[in-house]
């Protein structure tokens, strides 16, 4: 010390100094380090942009995201707030811990944190422009956030530009909460929709509406109903009308239902939170009982069905749960690079459950009546909650039809079958998937792989063949209520689906207009007791004014739409589209000529009845014979059987039979023909084929080869020149 130096004052023991003490020392002369209220405010801006915002963004556009899942406004606004402000509170939190025990300790914790989210924030930028190089871009995004954070400490400027970032939280939740269309969600527009005051002549009223199949799914060779295939719809045809040629007015449910159920075209931008003023319900109500059973839609004003038929499907914890599950995984496939983003289960193809998991914690006694309860009023089925729902739907209708009723029944029933997750086959039972990931879809587009694509048709078809059995059901149902006979039944689906290679699975092109337009549309009137196939070029719109002539109800408003029975339309087919936001429009007979291409395709690959359904891939005329004396020794590829114990206990009362074949294989390629035998016989053949994972198989086995036994052996072949070369197998 200089001698001119006055001497420094001490510090009065027990104290700390100033600086240090407020957490705001100097930084190598570049300013103070931030307190710890500036570090929190500076990690949330950060994980506002770098995580929140990306899914903000793809989810602003989508109320009807939330609508068709039954999610509240509530539900939205607790989930907004908690992942924007939680994740940095736990953050600073572990910060302050930290520094108890050591300030520098404390600040290499933040410099982590700043640089993990900026490495977040750069790899959305990286992954694009390294799209199939996935650690390169997680490499060169790590780099930048490093970079970043060296800079951070060493700059204040840099500290200062992210405490300016501070309000990024509030701006992203005002964004998303109030200017987007998630407001409608928030505050739903509830508009005047009074009830007809007509009540007409009385007709009992019965709209069935599947989801997402094409009229060519039910057609045989000569384009005529497969009776032998969907004898429920066979015999629906017999003593109705059925509308060949009918097309829909969307793509997609949001814009497709309500279209059917308010005989209006759905606007470029349609909502599922839209009103309806003009509806069946509105029609209808004051001159029947109105049970509804739609849940994508709020076409339903709350006057008329004041519980919407999603809040009835699980609480308010289990509903907010499931949305928490769901928007992890959204968040990951948006963070995610592509290559990784494809091993996680798809989002495109439903609006929930996207894991897609089943429980298999088998029970005995939890469906003591077997099969046959399936389609009755108490109809228990093992999994996730979207099997459930088909059947309490079913359920629910079966005791409403029975009455009793003041007023005849006008009933709404909108099914999501055979709508994927394809799971089903005709009797109800359904063969485990693990999430809900379809082979040969990458983004909900079919790729190149045809045999793949066949499948896929192959699973639809069978859930088609449960469709027909719960229309069966319904039937049934209506018929013993003793109301059949003078009832207005009609059977539609809301869009169809596709099966090309290359191609959209359900998104509307000219190359696919046939199986997303045209819809099958069945009309039993009421007295009708004789088949009739009308071929007028009629859509969707046109069953509202059908449901008002026949129920001799003036609503006093017009239609967009003709009865059906009237229909005079020569135009082209017009259907809205999803991805292009308007109307896509094909000639009527173009269409025609396309779907003859598609039923001669699939009545080529699917002949008959339901064996065919089972044989798909080479080597078919295996199917059937003993395995013994066609073996030959094992090589070197493997097969791994997914849950082998499932066929160490068959338990087809529970509703869950393992007839869906699937493993991993080592040391083989893709394309490589494949067969499966249970107890000996060869009961399906199949070929192997590539995933993001690794090389997979899945082969679906008929049911009946594993009825009758609490075991079997299951075994995996490969097949080199006729013989089996064994690869795997399971149970005993």
């Amino acid at each position: 010390m200089a001698p001119d130096e006055p001497p420094a004052e001490e510090a009065p023991a027990g104290t700390a100094e100033p600086a240090a003490a407020a957490g705001d020392e100097a930084v190598k002369g570049n300013g103070p380090w931030p307190s710890l209220l500036v570090r929190g405010l500076q990690l949330a801006a950060l994980w506002s942009i770098a995580v929140v915002w990306p899914l903000f963004d793809v989810l602003r556009n989508g109320a009807d995201f939330f609508t068709a899942r039954g999610n509240t406004g509530a539900d939205v606004i607790i989930y907004s707030l908690i992942h924007v402000f939680v994740p940095p509170l736990i953050m600073v939190g572990i910060e302050a811990l930290v520094d108890l025990a050591s300030r520098r300790a404390g600040r290499i914790v933040h410099l982590a944190f700043i640089a993990g989210l900026v490495a977040i924030f750069a790899l959305q930028f990286t992954k694009k422009l390294l799209p199939t190089y996935t650690s390169p871009s997680l490499l060169l995004a790590l780099a930048v956030g490093v970079l970043f954070a060296l800079l951070y400490a060493k700059e204040s400027a840099v500290r200062s530009v992210l405490t300016w970032l501070s309000p990024a939280p509030l701006v992203i939740l005002v964004l998303f909460l109030f200017l987007s269309p998630v407001r409608d969600v928030i505050f739903p527009p509830e508009g005047e929709a009074k009830p007809v005051a007509a009540k007409g002549n009385g007709t009992p009223v019965f709209l069935i509406i599947f989801d997402e199949a094409p009229a060519a799914t039910l057609m045989n060779r000569q384009e005529l109903v497969n009776s032998a295939r969907f004898p429920n719809f066979g015999a629906l045809g017999r003593t109705s009308t059925w509308y060949r040629n009918n097309s829909t007015a969307s793509d997609g449910t949001i814009a497709g239902v309500p279209a059917i159920l308010s005989g209006e075209r759905p606007p470029d931008r349609p909502s599922a939170n839209r009103t309806y003023p003009q509806s069946f319900y509105t029609l209808l109500d004051s001159g029947h009982d109105v049970i509804n059973a739609e849940a994508q839609t709020k076409v339903c004003p709350r006057t008329i069905c004041p519980t919407r038929v999603r809040s009835q499907d699980s609480d308010s914890g289990s509903r907010f749960k499931a949305l928490v599950t769901d928007l992890w995984l959204v968040e990951r496939r948006v963070l995610y690079p592509p290559e990784l983003a494809k091993r996680l289960p798809a989002i495109d193809t439903n609006f929930e459950d996207f894991g897609g998991g089943i429980d298999f914690d088998l029970k005995p006694g939890q469906n003591p009546e077997g099969i046959d309860a399936r389609f009755g009023s108490n109809a228990p089925i093992t999994g996730e909650s979207i099997a459930n729902r088909i059947l309490a739907r079913t359920a629910k209708l079966s005791t409403q039809i029975d009455g009793p009723h003041s007023r005849p029944p006008a009933v709404v029933l909108h099914m999501e079958v055979p709508h994927v997750p394809w799971r089903f086959e005709q009797t109800g039972l359904q063969y485990p998937i693990s999430e809900n990931k379809v082979p040969g879809l990458i983004d909900d587009k079919w790729g190149p792989n045809q045999y793949l694509v066949d499948v896929g048709l192959q699973r639809f078809l069978l859930q088609t063949q449960y469709a027909d059995s719960i229309l069966g059901a319904i039937i049934d149902d209506v018929k013993k209520s003793g109301l059949w006979n003078r009832s207005l039944f009609i059977v539609t689906t809301d869009h169809g689906t596709s099966f090309k290679t290359r191609t959209v699975r359900r998104s509307i092109l000219t190359k696919n207009y046939a199986e997303m337009a045209n819809t099958p549309l069945f009309v039993k009137y009421p007295g009708q007791t004789r088949g009739k196939i009308d071929d007028a070029n009629t859509n969707a719109i046109d069953i509202l004014p059908t449901i008002a002539k026949y129920t001799d109800v003036d609503p006093g408003w017009k239609f967009e739409g003709q009865p059906l029975d009237e229909v005079t339309r020569s135009g082209p087919v017009i259907v809205r589209s999803s991805q292009l936001k308007g109307p896509v429009e094909y000639p009527f007979d173009k269409m025609l000529a396309q779907r003859r291409v598609i039923v001669d395709r699939w009545t080529s690959l699917f002949p008959g009845g339901n064996a065919s359904l089972y044989r798909v891939g080479p080597n078919q005329d295996l199917i059937g014979k003993p395995v013994a004396g066609l073996e030959e020794p094992a090589g070197k590829a493997k097969a791994t059987l997914a849950r082998p114990s499932l066929y160490e206990d068959i338990q087809p009362k529970s509703g869950v039979l393992p007839y869906n074949v699937a493993g991993r294989l080592t040391g083989m390629g893709s394309g490589k023909p494949l067969a499966v035998a249970v107890n000996g016989k060869v009961a399906a053949v199949g070929e192997s084929y590539s995933t993001p994972e690794g090389v997979r198989f899945g082969i679906i086995v008929p049911p009946s080869t594993m009825s009758g036994s609490r075991s079997v052996k299951v075994t995996v072949y490969e097949v080199v020149d006729g013989r089996l070369r064994p690869l795997g197998s399971a149970g005993g």
